[in-house]
């Protein structure tokens, strides 16, 4: 292509694109979560209902794409809009030109001014993690901690039994606690976040001890490195004080079912890391940025609460 004769727009997405989007996404880039239905529930049907989802053409031809997802999070008792940048693509011929970087920019601007998102939060993987740092003048934050709970005997011969729904709208209405420092996890949220799953591919464990229902938990089965895991996508629970008692029936269930193990985000304030128990921390890029140096500042001292299911990568 002859930049200088080229015709390149850059300009919201439309819902003709997404076909276009969707075959990029698929059977160029290799990612075959991307369908077309799965790309106007992620966006289109959000809660917040609002995102920013950009493109650039050169000739008419839809060559690449950039995306931020907004969310509704709890910081300081007050709920906020904050944004994730996620899905993007640019064409193997129209790499190395800046039109990510671009189409970056205008998710971000528009995202701030139209949509007043407070900050942007991001997990780049390792090959673009240094772009959203020196480029995009990203900060980086204390890394979740990764908890890997190895098979246990013990939890293998338990007699304990767990009822698991098959729909996230199985869950009893009941007033469930809300994380501060966390993305918002209402009812809303939840069938939006969990609508796409079938039962083979998300558990959601009811969990009670001795009659007393404490919340649910939801496990996603994966296989890595030839052994098959459960992460822990999200917990709720009626008192944040059940926490620890829920991760012990999640262990529990896993090696019930002859999970190699469990794979999850830590607790805040969680005790240390006990027996057959791994603890990893720099598998998870985690950047912020704000409007300000000094809200960099405040952000980068500030404890959050993730589960992965807050992540797009699962």
């Amino acid at each position: 292509m002859n930049a200088l004769k080229d015709n390149i727009e850059f300009a919201e997405i439309e819902a003709s694109d997404l076909d276009t989007i969707s075959y990029l996404a698929q059977e160029i880039d290799g990612n075959p979560r991307l369908s077309k239905a799965f790309i106007k529930h992620w966006y289109f049907e959000n809660p917040t209902s609002s995102y920013t989802f950009w493109k650039v053409t050169i000739n008419g031809q839809l060559q690449g794409f950039a995306t931020i997802n907004h969310y509704h999070f709890w910081f300081n008792h007050k709920r906020l809009l904050i944004g994730m940048p996620q899905n993007e693509y640019i064409a193997l011929s129209s790499r190395g030109k800046g039109y990510f970087r671009e189409l970056y920019w205008k998710t971000e601007e528009i995202s701030l001014d139209k949509y007043n998102v407070q900050y942007l939060f991001a997990f780049p993987n390792k090959r673009s993690a240094p772009i959203f740092e020196q480029k995009f003048g990203y900060r980086k934050c204390d890394n979740p901690v990764i908890i890997l709970s190895l098979f246990s005997f013990s939890n293998f011969i338990s007699k304990q039994t767990y009822k698991i729904l098959n729909h996230v709208s199985l869950i009893q209405k009941l007033q469930f606690t809300q994380l501060d420092y966390a993305l918002d996890k209402s009812m809303v949220y939840l069938l939006w976040r969990y609508k796409c799953y079938t039962k083979n591919e998300l558990r959601i464990l009811e969990i009670e001890d001795r009659g007393e229902l404490l919340g649910y938990a939801f496990l996603r089965p994966i296989k890595k490195y030839g052994f098959s895991f459960m992460i822990l996508m999200d917990m709720i629970t009626i008192d944040r004080k059940h926490f620890p008692q829920m991760i012990k029936h999640c262990k529990r269930y896993c090696s019930q079912q002859l999970f190699f193990g469990l794979l999850r985000i830590q607790i805040n304030d969680e005790p240390s890391t006990p027996l057959f128990e791994f603890s990893f921390k720099h598998k998870l890029n985690f950047m912020i940025k704000s409007k300000s140096l000094a809200e960099d500042i405040s952000l980068y001292e500030t404890k959050f609460q993730f589960f992965f299911g807050d992540l797009d990568i699962f």
